[in-house]
């Protein structure tokens, strides 16, 4: 990384930061890339901050409960008590360059003053230019210090965001179940971002609360020595407008609350949607959701104009304040006093009024900050203090011991909470080196027994011990954003032998040869480009890698074929195993594993009813018995006897290992990069074992080999275009002057044309009562006695009319900008919603999040205060050029040369800064998807003990985003005081040349130009700053713009859908002719001149390996992928004549992943509320859940959390079938959905399918064949060609079909 060059910079250079020069005239000749950022220094790391916070926090905790024991009180420790306690002495530093920044800001008036009077009174031109320059040096000493305050303060409220972000992370590893209940990933997603710079925010404004009363206090001693006691009208307007900020932070505080709900509601929601997005196609429920989350944008929004029209109020007492100060003040010294107004106090006086505008105006922001700030201090606090995991009773030691036992569990009750048991009453041991099978129905609770293993419930009551590492296999696969290989080393060393005997042993070595990078491929996210199968049997080899002392399998077996399954147990999990020699722990619905396992747990009624061998279990009558009977009934087999040993051979017995019917990648980038040597359609190597079994071999013999340098970058280049996931955009150059125009479109040409007319009007309005108040102090006492009240009034009025303008202003740039965040944020998730499946595929779903965070944020606050500051700042440059050139021509000449030098560093500057926070844009993506990926594979990386490694990952992701945020201050701090410079020259130059015009020039129009000098260099800034804020802020409108002209699917209505019968389709035939279909344009084929037709009501099993195009019959079906040529039709009617809405809700399908959405139980099976309470009822109990639910206290209204977590995957996928009778189509597609169910389930969907589904055409992507055994006819698939279709008895009559081979390897060839 690159150092930091101030570390070796000379004094001069690091107080003018002039170090950053070198970096920012690259920026401008190239565009600047992460490479090119200094690296942190080590107390702003990640790492560095976050070990701190933990030592604080734990300290204050400690404090905490010591005082809470002695009766002092029960408060939990407070992030700002934390945050202080680490920044203080840092911030008193900062706050001490503040205070001489201060006395140099307090100064400038008396000098102006001294140099108003020195040409005024007629002294010489000497002490006048000697006054202008000690005015120049205040100026300069001004600049420099304030920019070192402030580069001191960003670093200090840069890395509380750093602190708030990691804090976050690593407590959502230790949050106990009750409490993920209470914070789903949407609010801790807002955390990280909303939160998180509210904190920032709060820092960067916390000055104000001494800074600002102390310029307030000594302006109006100042203004009290210059005009006497009439300084106290001033007082009482100040005192008055106290009520009307108190009130607002009120209202601000109310709003903010309810704001932060919704906005945490929206965000919760679009996860799940984005996680979601395929079943929500398929269901055809993209409406739904979008009117879902389109009324929680509505609430939302109804808060964020309440609170723009508070700021329009705002913007109003900011503006007439020092206004109305200065009319009472003067008002009082002419009329009461008697005074006569001059030059020296009236414009000494607006320089001390302009002083007092800043903190006037700056404290409204900072109250806002402060009270935003609070209710994320306290929402993050309750965060950090929530509930976390029990570890009493759970006791994992690192390491094997000598007792025999590896797992011990001695009267163990648990549940996801405390009041609800998931399993009671457990004692168990499990020998070191065992295997034990565990065995139940549905909900039985066998997943929770190694959760309770794990340590991820609740203990109600008895104790858990484990001996050494784990390794976790979870029923639903957890995997990585990352290539293969790198999601099997889980971080651990490549060794070569070891990874290669494991990858054989896991059958995953044809599916490497057949990858187009090999395992360097890239694997989506949620490991979206991989099957079921394998994608279970990488993260089974993650765990075999691993090389752990106890294995936790939950169910892995059930995603892969049977014979593929026969292979892993013999050549993992079974007794001659890479793991013969470990502590096995296996959850299964396989019987033909059982009697190969040392001992057997049946868990029924949430507790182990039975256990023993197998041999004893067959003798007892329990649930055992139970389960074995449903298998035989679901293997169609009446006689248990020769079920069990049909099973018992079906493992034993090799001969069905000759051939390997085996999964290939399905994602279409891989279609069509496959070749590969087949016979007959079974996958072959020269007549021997495709899967070899490998050589026998303990653990330790296992991982003798060396480590080898990981060679993933040899092919780097060639590999780069097999990425799946797609680099997130980089603009570059200035932002398109169209994007600001399409902003402006959806405010309203009309209303954007009233802002800019009240912008000018605006400025005239202050521009001509500052000459009004140049000509009034320069009338001889006697006329302006007499003038008085016409001076007064217009005056009044002027400043009446500026404050009017300014509220008009502000409020019809709220209620514009109300609507076009409305119409945008619309946009974007309309077009979310129906953007292709293969862009979700390519992108991750925090990128996708971040355009609902971060950039929809901008949009609904940030942009509208920018283009009003922005426009606001440009008029207020035009008044102060206006000003100087009106009074003294000749300073134009001298401001000609500065003008040019500062669009010059302007320009240099932009180009750095502006790429900069592009990449600060870019660099928080991957936070949000590390952070996505974490908590959903949360229980596997606390399993693994890597909880640790991914905490260094997060903060290394932190420090990815802090450089570019680090050097967008420098490259800021940089910027003002070039900027600066040059208007303290524009002021110096005015200074003098009023100084040489003594004599020709009014001491009024003399003060007026001095102070509007003065003013420019505080013009100039913030011009650059609002005008550089509103294009880093602009970039949130280009990246939703971006997403919005994202292709989407093909029209969600078209005209020849409303030909189509409203009961169509009436049948369920389905026909397929001369149909050919690809992923995208430039790949192969995935089904190439399908020819088939399926009768109504005909039941077609479909068969074929991963890839050989079952799934995509699927997607064409639903048009998920589009025909490149031929068509289907179904009854007689083109599917692509067919809106996709209408298509997709006439058709059903239950997934092989069961999907349900937080929410009620209602909203998941009927999420569009067509049907009666009675109808939902009668489906589940159909569906076998209506004995479930009416013991949930909500009943159809209970609760669904975020997953389904509250439920197992069994009853998920009972909730999928309750779907598909309540909708009752006319087309079922069934795709695997039983693979992750056990037997007497899947007995039960399939009897229910023939006996409700009787009247409709079924398709049956078949995992288990004894399922479809009975089907109508069998389509046999092969390289996206028919290979076979016909019945079962006529393919399982001729040996030499693809369909008998497979029926073959399954064993299934004695039951027929």
């Amino acid at each position: 990384r690159n150092k930091l060059p101030m570390k070796d910079a000379n004094f001069l250079s690091r107080i003018t930061f002039w170090w950053v020069t070198k970096f920012i005239i690259k920026g401008s000749k190239q565009t600047i890339t992460n490479e090119d950022i200094w690296a942190l220094e080590d107390e702003n790391s990640a790492e560095t901050i976050s070990k701190e916070f933990q030592a604080e926090w734990s300290r204050e905790a400690e404090r905490k409960k010591l005082q809470k024991s002695k009766g002092d009180g029960n408060e939990k420790p407070f992030l700002t008590t934390i945050f202080v306690r680490m920044y203080w002495r840092k911030y008193l530093f900062c706050c001490l360059f503040k205070l001489i920044a201060d006395f140099f800001i307090l100064s400038t008036p008396y000098i102006l003053g001294k140099l108003i009077k020195s040409v005024e009174h007629g002294t010489s031109k000497k002490e006048g230019i000697t006054y202008a320059f000690i005015l120049f040096i205040l100026l300069v000493g001004q600049n420099l210090v304030h920019q070192q305050y402030f580069y001191r303060c960003y670093i200090i409220a840069m890395n509380f965001k750093t602190l708030i972000v990691s804090s976050v992370y690593r407590k959502m590893f230790r949050l106990s179940n009750q409490s993920r209940t209470k914070y789903p990933s949407g609010k801790l997603i807002n955390f990280m971002s909303t939160d998180a710079d509210r904190s920032y925010q709060v820092v960067t404004y916390l000055v104000v609360s001494w800074s600002a009363p102390l310029l307030i206090i000594v302006s109006l001693l100042s203004l009290f020595r210059l005009i006497g006691w009439s300084t106290l009208a001033g007082l009482v307007v100040i005192l008055l407008s106290n009520p009307i900020n108190y009130l607002s932070t009120q209202l601000v505080r109310k709003y903010n609350q309810q704001l932060v709900k919704f906005k945490d509601q929206r965000l919760k929601l679009m996860s799940e949607i984005i996680s979601g997005i395929k079943i929500i196609k398929m269901y055809a429920w993209e409406g739904s959701f979008m009117q879902k989350v389109t009324e929680i944008r509505k609430q939302e929004l109804r808060f964020v104009r309440k609170s723009m029209i508070l700021s329009a109020s705002w913007d109003f007492s900011i503006t007439c304040l020092p206004f109305f100060v200065s009319l009472a003040t003067f008002a009082v010294y002419v009329y009461i006093e008697k005074g006569v107004l001059t030059a020296e106090k009236a414009f000494v006086s607006i320089t001390l009024f302009n002083i007092m505008r800043y903190p006037f105006s700056v404290v409204p922001i900072f109250i806002s900050a402060v009270v935003n700030y609070n209710i994320s201090a306290k929402r993050i606090s309750e965060f950090l203090n929530c509930e976390e995991f029990d570890s009493n009773g759970y006791i994992r030691l690192p390491g094997p011991c000598d007792a025999s036992l590896n797992i011990e569990i001695h009267n163990g009750s648990f549940g996801w909470t405390p009041e609800d048991k998931a399993l009671k009453d457990i004692s168990l041991g499990v020998a070191r080196g065992q295997l034990i099978a565990v065995v139940g129905q549905v909900g039985s609770g066998k997943s929770s027994l190694l959760s309770s293993i794990l340590g991820e419930l609740e203990k109600v009551c008895g104790s858990v011990k484990t001996y050494g590492k784990i390794a976790y296999v979870s029923q639903q696969a957890w995997i990585q954003n990352k290539n293969l290989r790198q999601n099997v080393l889980f971080g651990k060393y490549y060794r070569n032998e070891a990874y290669k005997k494991i990858l054989r042993a896991c059958a995953l070595e044809t599916d490497i040869e057949l990858l187009p990078a090999s395992d360097l491929t890239e694997i989506g996210e949620k490991g979206i480009n991989l099957s079921g199968g394998q994608k279970q049997r990488v993260s089974l080899a993650r765990a075999v890698y691993e090389n752990a002392d106890i294995y936790l399998f939950d169910d892995p077996l059930s995603a892969v074929d049977a014979h593929v399954g026969k292979h892993i147990f013999e050549n993992i999990i079974g007794s001659n195993g890479l793991l013969k020699d470990k502590t096995r722990v296996l959850v299964t619905h396989g019987l033909s594993f059982l009697p190969h396992v040392d001992h057997i747990c049946v868990i029924k009624d949430k507790t182990i009813s039975q256990h023993g061998s197998f041999e004893k279990l067959l003798e007892s009558n329990g649930g055992f018995a139970d389960i074995l009977n449903q298998f035989a009934k679901a293997s169609n087999d009446n006689d248990l006897e020769q079920s069990i040993e049909k099973e018992k051979s079906t493992l034993v017995d090799d001969d069905h290992d000759d051939e390997i019917y085996e999964e290939a990648p399905n994602h279409p980038v891989f279609q069509g990069q496959i070749s590969l040597h087949s016979q007959g359609g079974i996958l072959t190597t020269s007549g021997k074992n495709l899967y070899r079994v490998i050589d026998r071999m303990t653990d330790e013999q296992l991982f003798t080999d060396d480590v080898v340098e990981d060679e993933e970058d040899e092919n780097e280049t060639e590999n780069e275009k097999w990425k799946l996931i797609e680099q997130e955009k980089v603009e570059t150059g200035n932002v398109k002057l169209t994007i600001l125009m399409k902003y402006l479109k959806t405010i309203g040409i009309l209303a954007s044309l009233v802002i800019v007319t009240c912008g000018i009007l605006q400025e005239a309005s202050l521009v001509g009562s500052r000459f009004w108040l140049a000509h009034w102090s320069s009338l001889s006492p006697i006329t302006a006695k007499l003038h008085r009240n016409e001076l007064i009034s217009v005056y009044g009025l002027l400043g009446l009319a500026q404050g009017f303008f300014v509220l008009f202003l502000a409020i019809v740039l709220a209620l514009a900008s109300y609507r076009s965040s409305k119409k945008l944020h619309f946009q974007l998730l309309d077009t979310i919603l129906h953007c292709p499946i293969s862009f979700f595929e390519s992108t991750p779903s925090g990128r996708i999040m971040n355009r609902f965070t971060k950039d929809i944020g901008g949009l609904d606050s940030s942009i509208p205060t920018n283009l009003r500051t922005c426009l606001v700042d440009g008029m207020g440059l035009l008044g102060v050029v206006y000003v100087i050139s009106f009074a003294t021509p000749l300073v134009m000449v001298a401001f000609i040369p500065i003008f040019v030098i500062y669009i010059l560093t302007q320009r240099i500057y932009v180009k750095s800064s502006r790429q900069l926070k592009r990449i600060i844009s870019i660099n928080q993506s991957p936070i949000f998807n590390h952070f996505m990926e974490s908590i959903n594979g949360a229980s596997t990386i606390r399993a693994f003990g890597k909880v640790d490694e991914f905490i260094d990952e997060n903060h290394r992701r932190i420090d990815h985003l802090q450089r570019p945020f680090l050097a967008n201050i420098m490259c800021d701090r940089w910027m003002l005081i070039q900027i600066k410079m040059l208007g303290i020259f524009v002021a110096l130059f005015t200074a003098i040349f009023c100084v040489m015009e003594k004599g020709n020039i009014s001491p009024g129009i003399l003060g007026l130009t001095v102070s509007y000098a003065i003013q420019m260099t505080q013009s100039l800034i913030s011009l650059v700053r609002s005008s550089n804020g509103l294009e880093v802020n602009l970039v949130s409108i280009e990246r939703i713009n971006d997403y919005i002209s994202k292709p989407r699917e093909t029209d969600m209505m078209i005209e020849e859908s409303k030909k189509i019968l409203p009961d169509w389709p009436q049948h369920g035939e389905i026909s397929l002719v001369n149909y050919s279909v690809r992923y995208r344009p430039s790949l192969p084929l995935v089904l190439n001149n399908i020819n088939i037709t399926i009768k109504p009501k005909e039941k077609v099993g479909i068969v074929g390996r991963t890839g050989a195009g079952k799934s995509s019959i699927t997607l064409a079906l639903f048009r998920i992928i589009e025909a490149s040529t031929g068509y289907i039709s179904i009854d007689g009617v083109k599917i692509s004549n067919v809106a996709l809405q209408e298509l997709r809700s006439k058709i059903s399908i239950i997934p092989q992943d069961p999907v349900l959405f937080s929410g009620s139980i209602r909203f998941n099976v009927d999420p569009f509320q067509r049907h009666t309470d009675e109808q939902i009822w009668n489906t589940l109990e159909i569906s076998r859940l209506k004995k479930f639910v009416s013991t949930l206290s909500g009943g159809l209204d209970s609760e669904v959390q975020e997953g389904g977590d509250n439920l197992s995957v069994g009853q998920r996928q009972l909730i999928c079938l309750a779907r598909a009778l309540l909708r009752m189509s006319k087309i079922l597609i069934m795709d695997e959905a039983t693979a992750s169910v056990d037997m007497e389930t899947d007995l039960f969907i399939q009897q229910t399918i023939r006996k409700e589904f009787t009247g409709c055409t079924i398709l049956t992507i078949a995992h288990r064949l004894n399922t479809i055994m009975d089907y109508d006819r069998i389509l046999v698939m092969e390289k996206g060609e028919v290979a076979e279709f016909d019945s079962p008895k006529t393919l399982l009559a001729d040996h030499t079909t693809i369909f008998y081979s497979m029926v073959k390897n399954a064993g299934l060839l004695g039951s027929i």
